[in-house]
């Protein structure tokens, strides 16, 4: 999200909390609106992830536009996020390494066993522009296939980062989401687990 830096010279690091709703189909005209509410910043890329599965568990791999590898270690949390219009959502506890492409591209597994995410992204601070939670509504096609997905990103670990992704997500979703997709339509879990999911 907002907080990961496109790096181009250097290794980087990030510990975050973070929770996600991943959602089949494509998205109601009417969603996007309720999200640019607030100041947003568009974004489009694609993403490729290595499967879920051919990692340990917890970990996911992904080649980021095409600039940066990034490693990303979730944990579970312990502690779940309740919004309207969505089901609870366990928080994960994210460590999150970025290397420069170039400097690693050499040693990465062959093309086949990468996932190729399209991305349009906006991206807003609910609370503000100098709020630490960032939020995410994202379209994704990936093979074809249409869904979407919200996500929101605070930075660190400790209690104040907890505080800081439910004040976003109270002032997210203040205003009821229109158009609340079937329950049996979402997945609460990270891009990793959903992609492993759909093969």
């Amino acid at each position: 999200m907002t907080q990961e830096r496109e790096a181009t010279e250097a290794a980087a690091y990030l510990s975050t909390l973070e929770v996600r709703w991943i959602v089949a189909g494509p998205r109601a005209p009417e969603t996007l609106r309720w999200f640019v509410r607030f100041p947003t910043v568009t974004e489009r890329r694609v993403d490729r992830y290595l499967l879920h599965g051919q990692l340990a568990a917890g970990c996911a791999l992904k080649i980021r536009g095409a600039s940066l590898l990034e490693l990303k270690l979730q944990r579970d949390d312990g502690r779940v996020l309740d919004v309207p219009g969505f089901a609870p959502a366990g928080v994960k506890r994210c460590e999150k390494w970025s290397f420069p492409l170039a400097d690693v591209a050499g040693g990465l597994p062959v093309v086949s066993s990468w996932k190729q995410v399209h991305k349009t992204r906006w991206l807003s601070r609910p609370g503000g522009e100098q709020a630490p939670c960032a939020a995410e509504l994202t379209d994704i096609r990936v093979d074809g296939v249409e869904s979407w997905t919200i996500g929101l990103e605070a930075p660190g670990s400790d209690e104040r980062a907890w505080d800081a992704l439910r004040a976003a997500a109270a002032d997210l979703f203040a205003e009821p989401l229109p158009a609340a997709p079937a329950a049996a339509t979402v997945a609460a879990v990270p891009y990793s687990e959903w992609l492993g999911s759909r093969r």
